[in-house]
């Protein structure tokens, strides 16, 4: 197999004596569409040459919606876990609104875009390629603005403790698909009962494994399950220097996740009686002051709760504190963000093109994002959550938007637990949250790991 990364180490193109692929990314680091076909084998003058051919096309419309050639998914998440797919039954609305910013026709466009993979695949992978995709807009999306297949099926997923799927059922609750892995991932069972229209790709810890390869996307990095690693390096691997940069989850897949790229670190020391959660954010000049007031308000959260560890009718008490540090820096650009493992803090311009209108602030990879008329508000509070291991909430600053009557300036006890089952556990409900480093000093108190037995409490109330 021969693969081809682009500069920010992800993988872009694949080609052996069988399939061929091309992967897209956006502007945050996310796979946006993905071209695929068998190749041709041509011989000239005694030479060899494996040609692939792109007819087949995937695009991630969204993290809810998958179009291919065949139609499209939706895909519903509850606190990041996708728990159904279903298959797409018409009725789009919208479809052919124009976009603010993109002022080409589509078909344009899609030139553009063919020109350059056959470009990429000539210049950096040595062999030529042919793009014979058609147009989806046209095929597959104008069509289903109309009711088509209104009684399509809707399929749910059984996943077990790391989120690896295990079971499929239909909306009847008759099982569609059952798969069962070897402990690095590898398929071990993959069986299918009573239909054909939907076989499911996110399998182990409920990534998209990608037929054409075998390598599983889980956003920063591919995984190869066969062999147990990583295809690049750890961007935290200078904080794990005993492990092999290519190692999956230290070695321990059974019950841990590996981390996507994000941490924080929960510092606790045994002898002062203190959980100290801590992180630091690089700004510049024009960002510093907004990144300031949105660390501070977690660091005024500071001994407003306690972890409190039973010893039989006693309890030893720690106090819970944040430390989060904002260090001003000018020396970053677009490639250092994209390829820097520190967090950096940017206010951006309203109209920045990686801010969608209806949003006012993103996390992706270390970065965070937020809108210039956002900058004095809890926005920043809000992205700087997800950095310390939180997903969206119902209630308090990790509601998903600002306008909903939930959001408040509070945080829980829930948010606090969840850093904590973050770091002790190294998994994560959602695919956009951090995962924390523990570091210990002094002796743990017995059954200080025991956190269905003790407790965090909120010591205002």
């Amino acid at each position: 197999m021969k693969p081809n990364h682009i500069e920010d180490n992800r993988l872009q193109g694949m080609s052996d004596k069988y399939n061929g692929a091309y992967y897209g990314y956006d502007a945050t680091g996310e796979r946006s569409l993905k071209l695929t076909g068998q190749t041709i084998h041509v011989n000239q003058n005694g030479q060899d040459y494996h040609i692939p051919v792109f007819d087949k096309q995937t695009l991630y419309a969204s993290p809810l919606i998958t179009i291919n050639d065949e139609g499209y998914t939706k895909h519903y998440f509850e606190e990041g876990k996708r728990i159904c797919s279903k298959i797409g039954s018409g009725e789009l609305h919208n479809v052919n609104d124009i976009l603010d910013g993109i002022s080409d026709r589509a078909e344009r466009l899609v030139e553009e875009q063919q020109f350059g993979v056959e470009k990429s695949f000539e210049i950096c992978m040595g062999m030529y390629s042919s793009v014979k995709t058609y147009n989806l807009k046209e095929h597959i999306i104008q069509p289903y603005e109309n009711p088509i297949h209104p009684d399509e099926p809707i399929f749910y997923y059984h996943s077990d403790h790391l989120g690896s799927a295990s079971f499929l059922t239909d909306e009847t609750g008759i099982q569609t698909q059952q798969l069962v892995y070897l402990p690095f991932g590898e398929d071990w069972v993959d069986l299918k009962y009573n239909t054909q229209q939907f076989e499911t790709p996110y399998k182990f810890n409920g990534k998209e494994k990608d037929l054409e390869s075998g390598y599983n996307y889980y956003g920063a990095r591919y995984y190869y399950d066969w062999l147990s690693i990583w295809l690049s390096v750890d961007p935290l691997s200078d904080k794990y220097p005993h492990l092999t940069s290519y190692n999956y989850c230290a070695n321990n897949p059974v019950m841990l996740v590996d981390p996507d790229g994000r941490d924080y670190d929960l510092a606790i020391n045994h002898n002062d009686r203190t959980i100290t959660i801590s992180a630091v954010y690089f700004a510049d000049d024009r960002s510093y002051e907004s990144a300031v007031q949105a660390t501070n308000y977690w660091n005024n959260k500071s001994d407003n709760y306690s972890y409190r560890v039973k010893q039989g009718n006693s309890q030893i008490v720690y106090r819970i504190k944040f430390d989060l540090q904002v260090i001003r820096s000018e020396d970053y650009n677009e490639s250092y963000i994209a390829n820097t493992n520190k967090n950096v803090y940017q206010v951006v311009n309203d109209n920045d093109k990686s801010l969608p209108s209806d949003v006012n602030g993103r996390t992706s990879n270390y970065h965070l994002k937020i809108k210039e008329s956002r900058k004095k508000s809890r926005t920043g509070a809000h992205e700087v959550g997800h950095t310390l291991g939180l997903d969206h909430y119902l209630n308090g600053i990790m509601t998903k938007s600002d306008k909903d009557p939930n959001r408040t300036d509070r945080i829980s006890k829930d948010y606090i637990e969840d850093i904590f089952n973050n770091a002790f556990n190294r998994n994560p409900d959602g695919n956009n949250v951090g995962i924390g480093t523990i570091k210990e000093e002094g002796t743990a108190p017995h059954g200080f790991n025991d956190r269905r037995s003790n407790e965090i409490f909120n010591n205002l109330n």
